[in-house]
């Protein structure tokens, strides 16, 4: 079983300086938002009249409260929407099928005979957060699972320290899903869009292993040294 908790909490005495500490959640949003990137970049950005695309992600974060964007961060009405867009543009589209949802993984667990040998369990309403499991490869540890449900299933840093709304929105529940490809994980890939037309990509193999590897290409599949340097 492969599992990803998310980030690490510090202890004592950096956790009275760092982000995921127990002070940094209590300043206002605004000034989070300017610490973080000056911690990830190194400088102050300008949030109020932003000219970059890294400021105007900013802006976004503090200020964009829209509700038909919140659905983005909700993986069930992700999925649904996904599915709608299919029907509607008659294009057939392979999504990951859904075997449960709830927020007891006991419920999981009575119905583990009608699961397949591979799936996911991850939470509806964060990031980072996973667990993969093939149980021909390991029997299944249902009392870490467990006790990870019941931590996943609370509102995390997403929402309460990096102020993304839109986690706070999603449905607080967990779900489990297929996982796809065979023995070995297929690669990721993110396209990153502005105004409906792809800008770059970035590509990941073996999440959560040692084996883990990055790559950014520009849409013609050039390897580029990082497909998020946008200013």
């Amino acid at each position: 079983m492969i599992v990803s908790n998310g980030p690490t909490r510090p202890t004592y005495p950096l956790a009275i300086v760092h982000p995921l500490g127990t002070l940094f959640r209590h300043l206002p949003l605004s000034l989070r938002r300017h610490l973080l990137f000056l911690r990830a970049f190194g400088r102050w950005g300008n949030f109020r009249s932003p000219r970059t695309f890294r400021e105007k992600a900013q802006w976004r974060t503090i200020n964009d409260r829209r509700v038909r964007l919140s659905f983005a961060q909700d993986k069930l009405a992700a999925k649904e929407y996904l599915r709608r867009v299919a029907e509607a543009v008659g294009e057939p589209m392979r999504i990951p099928e859904t075997y449960w949802v709830g927020t007891n993984i006991e419920q999981l667990r009575e119905l583990s005979d009608r699961l397949p040998a591979r799936w996911v369990l991850k939470p509806n309403h964060s990031a980072g957060r996973y667990a993969l499991i093939d149980s021909e490869a390991h029997a299944i540890d249902w009392e870490v699972l467990g006790a990870l449900g019941r931590e996943w299933v609370k509102h995390d840093e997403e929402e309460r320290v990096m102020g993304h709304w839109a986690y706070g929105h999603a449905r607080p529940a967990m779900l489990a899903e297929e996982r796809i490809g065979g023995a070995h994980q297929p690669p990721e890939i993110k396209v990153l869009c502005f105004d409906g037309h792809a800008h770059s990509l970035m590509v990941q193999e073996g999440i959560g292993t040692a084996d883990w590897r990055v790559a950014y290409y520009d849409t013609e599949f050039n390897r580029v040294q990082s497909g998020w340097s946008l200013e």
